[in-house]
């Protein structure tokens, strides 16, 4: 009987458009024995992640009811606590997540940094995260680098961010746009114009299509 109900579950779940569905969705789940699918209790704790029609108090109690959550589980929760806007939220699950024992992996950091969306929050956390970036082997990832950059750019700490820039072996135009983005963000449009140049000239502007033009930064 399960085993004709768990593809018209998924189904459902994957057609879900709301948390009024949803929630009808879990009780049936739960009334014919699916919700103990470890794969079905991760795509509900995705969608109630989900910013545009999720919640996260619903997020955090399926979590809670999954022993040993993996990486990728904090991670989603992670992510769903910033971008509600969530700051403290989102922290206070990573801080849960090393408790727990368990590892980072190269994305946690970008999401957890993605919360601190104001000055005074990126510029009250940048450090300590930068630190543990280092600490978990992650100081040359491409992905934690570019976060990392547009943090100390948002706080206000452009020169930071430009020795993480000049010590990046992985650069890519996230990177670079990262970096020129803060420069503009300070009003410091001369250096912002020269990285443009520099980039420019190490080939590294994106000439693949013929539609698509790299344009030097404009003052804000």
């Amino acid at each position: 009987m399960a085993s004709t109900q768990t593809p018209q579950a998924i189904t459902l779940l994957e057609n879900c458009k709301s948390m009024r569905e949803f929630k009808q969705i879990h009780s049936h789940m739960i009334r014919t024995g699916l919700i103990d699918r470890p794969s079905d209790r991760y795509r509900m704790v995705a969608f109630c992640c989900s910013p545009a029609v999720g919640d996260m108090n619903y997020a955090r109690l399926l979590f809670e009811d999954i022993p040993d959550p993996d990486p990728f589980l904090w991670n989603t929760m992670i992510k769903g606590h910033a971008s509600s806007g969530s700051s403290d939220s989102a922290l206070s699950i990573y801080l849960d997540m090393l408790a727990s024992d368990t590892r980072p992996d190269g994305y946690t950091l970008p999401f957890l940094l993605r919360a601190f969306t104001s000055r005074e929050a990126a510029s009250a956390f940048v450090q300590a995260i930068h630190s543990h970036a280092v600490r978990f082997g992650f100081g040359s990832n491409a992905f934690v680098v570019n976060a990392l950059i547009h943090t100390y750019s948002l706080c206000g700490r452009i020169d930071d961010a430009r020795v993480l820039f000049d010590k990046s072996v992985n650069r890519d135009a996230v990177t670079w746009n990262a970096l020129m983005s803060g420069y503009n963000r300070c009003r410091r449009f001369a250096e912002s114009l020269g990285l443009f140049v520099e980039m420019e000239r190490e080939g590294s502007c994106p000439h693949r299509s013929p539609s698509f033009r790299c344009s030097p930064p404009a003052p804000d």
